[in-house]
């Protein structure tokens, strides 16, 4: 019979719904927007336990928080980098994967810009899983598919957080030789009812086409939401003036179970980890960082082979392993608590419109309001560019620190 899991354990990754082989399961969504799984027909079970047996959380043991080895780089390809949210590592090794006919697996929009787990086919357009989606994706049917493509030697590339992967390899059971998995440096898992109400409140009666939550508008770590409407307008906002960026900086709408997430350390579980790499200027001072750079950590001999297949087509470099273990990096741990957390869902059951709820919870000091206001003039007046060397090095110097995201 079914264990069911806290919801302070949770991950929400579907694998033991997927797995139920009489379907006892259902995945249910909580008043926050996180889904958990119910039992739904204890007559049905047939103590197979294999919902209990394929559970990643019940499976994980403490992993050693270090790094042993990384890289950082970014795309010889302008356009990939623009597209993506960092370096554009993951574009490259997609397109390139896709030669060579893998199906790739990652988190796109689906038509209402739910965020959603789908399949690209070698000879598909896979630009829809590039960049970052801020809110937990659902897996939907893709541990069954990705089964049922190796079983039919078909070869697969799956892309997801490191509790994803994690389901996914406690749900195949078996490793097969024709799959190859990515994990993303993670600051923790948002809820998708807060990113629906933010459309939906927020941009209400807009029909969205397009949406970037990390635009590299305004610069890479100054990224934006942008969304382009079926009416021809934009949207274009800095995360520190977008409503649900900044609640999102603030930790306020994560999955209960990232406080104590199981999956933060290493070795991982999956063949190669991307992230954006924000201290890289901290290490190398030099690196003109400003269009995105990802930091590159190969888990297994695959993903050591993968950074040989796309190194034609990136700039990359090892990493000081020393000086990187010596930082304290904050995507090693689980991320804190909010205080503010459940006055903040206390509000979004309330309708209380987003504007409102920044403001209570995602406070910007007056002096980075100037500042982003100074900013903004001398974009306006085609100023910045001339500006920012000198506005970086005045920064570099007063705060020789960049802070960890």
């Amino acid at each position: 019979m079914f264990e069911a899991l806290s919801d302070k354990a949770c991950c929400g990754c579907q694998a033991c719904v997927d797995i139920c082989p009489k379907k006892c399961l259902k995945f249910e969504i909580d008043e926050e927007g996180f889904g958990y799984p119910k039992v739904v027909d204890e007559t049905k079970c047939i103590q197979c336990d294999l919902c209990n047996k394929t559970c990643p959380v019940k499976k994980s043991k403490e992993n050693p928080q270090i790094f042993r080895e990384a890289y950082y780089g970014f795309s010889m390809d302008e356009d990939d980098i623009l597209k993506s949210s960092s370096g554009g590592l993951f574009a490259v090794i997609a397109k390139e994967y896709q030669k060579i006919g893998y199906y790739i697996c990652g988190a796109t929009y689906t038509n209402d810009f739910k965020v959603q787990h789908q399949f690209v086919a070698p000879d598909e357009n896979v630009e829809k899983l590039f960049s970052s989606k801020y809110a937990q994706s659902d897996v939907a049917n893709t541990f069954t598919e990705t089964k049922q493509l190796l079983k039919q030697h078909k070869k697969v590339l799956y892309s997801g957080l490191p509790c994803q992967i994690a389901a996914l390899k406690s749900f195949l059971q078996f490793t097969y030789d024709g799959l190859i998995t990515i994990d993303l440096l993670c600051y923790g898992v948002q809820s998708p009812k807060v990113w629906d109400y933010y459309l939906n409140s927020y941009h209400k009666g807009k029909h969205p086409t397009t949406i970037s939550m990390r635009s590299k508008h305004f610069g890479w770590k100054k990224y934006a939401m942008e969304i382009e409407f079926s009416d021809g307008k934009k949207y274009l906002k800095a995360k520190d003036n977008d409503p649900y960026l900044r609640c999102y900086s603030k930790g306020l709408f994560v999955r209960p179970c990232c406080y104590n997430c199981h999956f933060k350390g290493f070795p991982r579980i999956s063949d190669l980890t991307l992230g954006d790499f924000w201290e890289v200027n901290e290490l190398y001072p030099n690196v003109q960082s400003d269009r995105g750079v990802s930091i590159i950590i190969p888990n297994s001999k695959c993903g050591e082979d993968i950074l040989k297949t796309i190194e034609k087509s990136v700039w990359y470099s090892e990493i000081d392993m020393n000086r990187l273990n010596e930082m304290n990096i904050q995507y090693l741990k689980p991320c804190k608590e909010n205080p503010n957390r459940s006055a903040f869902f206390n509000g979004v059951s309330r309708q209380e419109s987003f504007d409102v709820l920044a403001k209570k919870y995602a406070k910007i000091s007056r002096s980075k309001q100037l500042i982003y206001g100074i900013k903004k003039c001398l974009y306006r007046n085609g100023m910045w560019e001339v500006i920012k060397p000198f506005w970086n090095l005045c920064k570099n110097v007063v705060s020789p620190k960049s802070k960890h995201r």
